[in-house]
């Protein structure tokens, strides 16, 4: 089966085209590593950058120089990718896009995320689990077991001026404001106002004569092992899993995209949030998928393209003019309106349950082609709903 675009798609192609102008670019014997610019430290008036590495690498740690960053048009509060040669040292840097909500506070920069659930690993520690950087602490750790918004930096440091870790500050989702941080000054009340200052520890005969890269190179990074204290992933979270899905909406930030999916085998929701992709509607593919921890579904891992198991158009909105994805699809099944239900339902291969929100279907429906799209079918709840029926 064909899944028709109205919209040319030559995705697949470009991204060919992408992979291999990548590896004209970069050693294939290096371990690309996608990184943060998370604070802002100081050896002798010098500035330096603390890069915490993202999942899978989200117990690395790396500080480059400021300055050497900058060649790169890489500061404080970006996402960035570079090759790694050894645990300590970092090359071919490159500034990319990552649908994260930053802002930069002096020398922090400050992750927001919206309705996280609070939870206890295995031992007791209260963290938030995030798909970007694993369990994050939460600073305070007598929370309820609950929903809250949460904003991330990176913590005071140690004697030997290393940054621990990275920290999560919580305010219940239900009193969220989608401001920044600058209008919840509370925040830096857990902030240091003293800049991080790395001091070096040389005798009197060998003051002179060091360059920035040395003095760099003498500080503590965080072993590639794992860390003494470190925050273990809650056991009851699902394992990641290879699954099908398709693009049923996609969401244009200003330097990246949000793909929302369609999980055929499993019949849920799911996102995409890994910024090198940009899929078009009704693209089918197929990828890792994990069940974060407030039960929702994310596409962790990109594999490949696949046959279309649904066929469809993309069409326009009326109403904004937006693209979106029509489904046909046959339904079986047919559950009359009652008590317990709004509307009539059906079910559909694939799709799951199909609501008949406009009363379209007979109940004699069993094998009926109709055509679906996805709508709000209450005040926060998504749904397939049947747009049209078709005649044999």
């Amino acid at each position: 089966m064909t899944f028709l675009l109205k919209s040319c798609s030559t995705f697949f192609e470009k991204f060919c085209c992408c992979c291999k102008k990548y590896e004209s670019e970069w050693n294939t014997q290096l371990e690309s590593i996608s990184l943060f610019a998370a604070r802002r430290g100081f050896t002798d008036g010098e500035p330096y950058l603390i890069l915490f590495g993202l999942c899978p690498n989200a117990n690395k740690t790396f500080i480059v120089s400021e300055n050497k960053l900058s060649d790169s048009n890489i500061c404080l509060g970006d996402f960035l990718v570079a090759c790694s040669d050894s645990p300590k040292n970092l090359k071919n840097f490159k500034k990319v896009p990552y649908p994260l909500d930053v802002t930069v506070e002096g020398d922090y920069a400050i992750i927001s995320y919206s309705s996280m659930e609070a939870i206890k690993d295995i031992s007791g520690i209260l963290i938030f689990q995030t798909t970007d950087f694993g369990p994050i602490r939460s600073l305070n750790q007598n929370l309820d077991l609950d929903e809250y918004n949460i904003t991330v930096h990176a913590t005071g440091v140690s004697a030997s001026g290393h940054v621990i870790e990275l920290r999560a500050k919580a305010q219940p989702a239900s009193n969220y404001r989608n401001s920044s941080v600058y209008e919840n000054p509370s925040f830096l009340d857990d902030l240091s106002d003293e800049p991080l200052e790395i001091k070096k520890t040389i005798s009197n005969n060998s003051l002179d004569g060091f360059s920035m890269e040395q003095l760099i190179q003498q500080l503590p990074t965080l072993e590639l092992g794992e860390a003494e204290n470190s925050v273990r992933v809650p056991q009851n979270l699902s394992a990641p899993r290879l699954m099908k899905a398709f693009v049923y909406s996609v969401h244009q930030y200003p330097h990246t995209k949000f793909h929302f999916l369609w999980i055929c085998d499993i019949m849920e929701k799911s996102i995409l949030k890994l910024p090198q992709y940009d899929f078009e509607l009704g693209y089918f593919f197929e990828g890792i998928f994990k069940q974060k921890s407030n039960g929702k579904w994310e596409c962790e891992q990109y594999n490949n393209k696949i046959e279309p198991l649904i066929n469809g158009t993309v069409v326009i909105n009326e109403y904004n003019g937006n693209e979106k994805v029509e489904l046909t699809t046959t339904v079986t099944n047919y559950k009359p309106k009652n008590n317990t239900r709004k509307w009539p339902e059906v079910e559909a291969k694939y799709l799951g349950v199909v609501y008949d929100r406009h009363n379209k279907l007979p109940k004699n429906c069993e094998g009926q082609k109709v055509e679906v799209q996805m709508m709000k079918i209450d005040k926060e709840q998504y749904g397939w709903v049947i747009t049209d029926i078709l005649n044999e």
